[in-house]
């Protein structure tokens, strides 16, 4: 359940970058999601590298050491969204963010599930003057509602969905 204060969209962009374009080392104190609409670059967080092209998205923590790079001959295009809120946690553990700061994503899905439509409506509604937060975290839930986690071939997976529902019992 989303209630009042417990999820603030702080910023969303776009940007095309330049060929060898970096960000970072950097920390931030929230969280960030940005997805590559076109072209590819390497994201780096920990001891970890990825690769990533147009569909994928990768996600930063709060107070996560990470680097992020254009490609030197396909520079990539990307939007953003930074957030945080008391719910956060529990709304990624609900996507393939739990697991992973890194979503495979794809850029042929249906017009009502793609992620780079959501996030580009989310970009062009926080920049109008009189935009509705309620909007925002509208199309927020939606474009984590379509970075979910591929189904677990051995069914292990509705073990764990189960297992997590009841804590979340307990917990409350």
């Amino acid at each position: 359940d989303i209630t009042p204060g417990t999820l603030f969209i702080y910023y969303c962009g776009y940007e095309q970058c330049l060929p060898g374009h970096a960000f970072g080392p950097a920390v931030r104190p929230h969280y960030l999601i940005h997805l590559v609409l076109n072209g590819c670059g390497i994201y780096k967080c920990g001891n970890e590298t990825y690769t990533l092209n147009a569909g994928d998205a990768f996600l930063i923590s709060p107070v996560e050491s990470t680097l992020y790079k254009a490609d030197d001959r396909r520079p990539w295009e990307y939007a953003w969204v930074g957030f945080d809120g008391t719910q956060v946690e529990d709304l990624l553990a609900q996507t393939c963010f739990r697991n992973s700061c890194i979503w495979r994503g794809s850029t042929r899905t249906s017009p009502e599930n793609n992620a780079a439509d959501l996030l580009l409506s989310m970009v062009r509604c926080f920049h109008k003057p009189d935009h509705s937060p309620l909007t925002l975290n509208g199309l927020f839930l939606q474009l984590l509602g379509t970075m979910h986690c591929p189904p677990s071939p051995d069914g292990k997976e509705s073990s764990r969905q189960y297992l997590q529902l009841a804590l979340k019992y307990m917990k409350h």
